[in-house]
């Protein structure tokens, strides 16, 4: 598995399985961390299989590879996919390098820029691979990263923030075995920018929630009303829509007041649940 691949090319070959694989190896499975890693480097697809399926399907395949015991999991770190991609995207890009470096000061730059990806990634994995893999795609034809939004959301500029320091971290990594400090550096401040647009997003999040929660409370007496109003009409047969409408009227307005909603006055009570009738048996 020594293809060689881009941080990016790792990251969304990722974004394409995270939600399909599980979080943690809590079958402990012991080649769980080779079965990622194919998936990661794109050896194999999942295609329209589940993980389990899959992984019973590419067993076989690995317990034939050579030294095949030394791909087994051992590190329980590994057993997690985010973590064997958070390595295999440092690994691959610092090379034999990485594995050389004893300089203090580097090994200090190695470890900011692993802390780049673990934060960036960590990002990503709050959000679903449709909209992570649909703005990728919409970028791969523009030729400029921001080019490919059409509005404002945070979020989205947020995931492309994130490809575009991808798409610079390999050349800044290498820099850093040149003692220059500097590419790296400017990573670690776009980092810092996009976690402060992360927490936007959290807060706009949480507000929006709150907005729906408070509104599906305040809603919750007219849904109650309404939902007894249709269920008593289908208990029996009326004349018509209008006829059913007044019959039903003061059982409507009784319960009404059993989940606090009133109406100001029968006429208005009358056209209200006459307009739910109609449209309850437009949808049936």
């Amino acid at each position: 598995m020594d293809k060689q691949l881009s941080p990016v090319q790792l990251v969304t070959n990722w974004v394409e399985i995270k939600e399909k694989i599980p979080v943690v190896n809590h079958g402990a499975d012991k080649w769980f961390e080779a079965k990622v890693s194919v998936l990661l480097y794109g050896l194999r697809s999942l295609g329209d299989l589940t993980f389990e399926e899959w992984s019973k399907e590419i067993e076989p395949t690995i317990l034939k590879l050579p030294n095949v015991e030394k791909l087994a999991t051992k590190d329980r770190f590994c057993e997690m996919p985010i973590l064997n991609l958070l390595s295999s995207v440092f690994a691959m890009t610092a090379g034999e390098q990485g594995f050389k470096n004893t300089d203090p000061m580097a090994k200090s730059q190695e470890n900011l820029a692993i802390e780049i990806l673990h934060r960036l990634i960590f990002i990503l994995a709050r959000y679903s691979s449709q909209d992570i893999l649909r703005l990728i795609i919409r970028a791969q034809d523009s030729k400029d990263l921001f080019d490919v939004l059409d509005n404002d959301r945070d979020a989205d500029w947020l995931i492309l923030g994130i490809f575009d320091v991808l798409n610079n971290y390999s050349d800044a990594v290498l820099e850093i075995y040149k003692k220059n400090y500097v590419p790296i550096s400017a990573l670690v401040m776009k980092t810092i920018a996009l976690q402060a647009t992360f927490s936007r997003c959290l807060e706009k999040d949480a507000s929006s929630r709150q907005n729906r929660k408070a509104a599906l409370i305040k809603n919750e007496p007219n849904r109650k009303t309404r939902a007894f109003a249709e269920d008593l009409y289908d208990e029996k047969e009326w004349k018509s829509m209008k006829d059913g409408a007044k019959k039903i009227q003061t059982q409507v307005r009784e319960y009404g007041k059993t989940v606090n909603w009133h109406w100001n006055d029968e006429f208005q009570a009358h056209d209200t649940i006459y307009d739910w009738i109609r449209a309850h048996k437009k949808n049936i």
